[in-house]
């Protein structure tokens, strides 16, 4: 993905959900929009470009982004072709907890 084609703020969503990954915390759509001045209704157009950016790199990390209310990724996220399972959930979110993202540096930053 080139930076032209980007979504504005993607650099920064990433850095901050890396750094919730670096916790081993999941963060909600609406404390990221909060953190880096953006709606939590638009945080998912960045959330999609991580994923796409991430796949075949990195494990999703957009995954560990949930819903305040069910405290799931959204609908929207679904990379096995239909909403994550509890089960698929978890294994996904706990890939993404024990990556190293420490040198992991997302495009322009």
């Amino acid at each position: 993905m080139t930076m032209a084609g980007m979504p504005t703020k993607t650099p920064e969503v990433f850095n901050a959900v890396k750094a919730c990954a670096q916790a081993r915390k999941t963060v909600t759509y609406g404390e990221i929009g909060k953190e880096v001045g953006l709606s939590p209704r638009i945080v998912s157009t960045r959330l999609y470009a991580i994923w796409q950016w991430c796949e075949g790199k990195h494990p999703h990390l957009n995954v560990i982004v949930v819903n305040s209310r069910t405290r799931r990724p959204g609908l929207g996220y679904t990379p096995n072709g239909h909403p994550l399972t509890e089960s698929e959930f978890q294994t996904m979110k706990e890939r993404v907890f024990s990556h190293n993202w420490d040198s992991v540096r997302f495009p322009g930053t």
